[in-house]
Parts: structure tokens; sequence; C-alpha cells
């Protein structure tokens, strides 16, 4: 197992030293963290396939508790998100701008804006330097994206989406010359 975890920890680090270098303000969503973990579960599927040689699927207990492992940090981070090489102030304005855009009147209640989406409202907030795991928070170079409520409204999908659209992919974009 542990050729394994070195290979995660090497992409997790390589992805934050790409992350790190580039000059554009990037939005990493934690739903991109499922890709990599489920590329690794599917490769160390192949991998008991392949030492088996007779079709069944053969993991040792390590493999099987790091594969568990892996899918419950996708599953536990797939809808947080962070801002990383922008200014707190300069991310709020962004957002301000797209509830201007899609025509979403926001009130402020403390540090978060609250726009009424339809039957329901949704709260979003930006927490400033504070990169959060659970209940802990660091302070580091990273601002915590909140969006809550209006999971289901099209006004607030829109409004996602638009903010998100502002920003760089944490995922590296292949480009080719024509």
């Amino acid at each position: 197992m542990l050729p394994w975890l070195g290979a995660y920890a090497l992409v997790l680090v390589v992805w934050a030293l790409f992350i790190a270098r580039r000059r554009s303000p990037t939005l990493w969503k934690g739903s991109s963290l499922a890709v990599v973990n489920g590329a690794f579960v599917l490769a160390t599927i192949i991998y008991g396939l392949a030492q088996s040689g007779s079709g069944a699927l053969v993991l040792r207990r390590s493999l099987i508790i790091f594969d568990v492992a892996l899918a419950l940090v996708a599953w536990w981070v797939r809808g947080r998100w962070l801002l990383v090489g922008i200014t707190h102030e300069q991310a709020t304005e962004i957002l301000e701008r797209c509830f201007v855009q899609t025509r979403s009147p926001s009130t402020r209640r403390g540090t978060d804006h609250v726009v009424k989406c339809g039957e329901s409202e949704m709260i979003a907030g930006i927490d400033k330097n504070r990169v959060a795991i659970g209940n802990l928070g660091w302070p580091l170079p990273g601002h915590v994206v909140r969006f809550k409520g209006a999971e289901r409204s099209k006004k607030g999908g829109l409004i996602r989406s638009l903010f998100s659209k502002q920003f760089g992919s944490s995922f590296p974009t292949p480009r080719m010359k024509a």
C-alpha cells in the first residue's frame, strides 16, 4: 500500500504546485478531488484484477481501506470550494457583480449575502484566509466559498455557475495550436 500512498501524495503535491504557480485566480472545487480519487480507486481495482490472473478481484486489506478512505474523502469535500490567488475584497466584488448580472438583489447578513431564489433563499459567503477542513481553520492563503440553500433553484444554479466561470479551473487544460 505504501507505493499507492506515495503516488497519491505525489499527485496531490504536483496538483497543489500547479495551482500555486498560476498567475490568475483559481477556484478549486472539492468535486474535482473525486476525479483524482476515483482514478486511484479504479487503478487499484485494475491492479487487483491483473494480479489475480484468473479474473477475480484480489486486493489486500490495506488497499481496500485506502480505497474506502479515498471514496469517503471525495464524498466529504465534494461541495467545498476554495479560492486561491485573489484577495478577499476582489472575490467579494466578483460575487456581488454576479448578483447584479443575474438581477438578484442581495442583502447582507453579517459577512454573508442573502439572495432570494424563488421560494427559497441562498446564503453566499467567502471566508477570508480561512481554509477549513471540518472544524479546523488554518490561516492559509485561500478563501473558502460557501453557497447554502436554493440547490434546486435555477437562479441559485445560475449564480453558482457564473461565479465559478470567473476563475481558472484547478485542472490543467491542454492547449493545442492550430
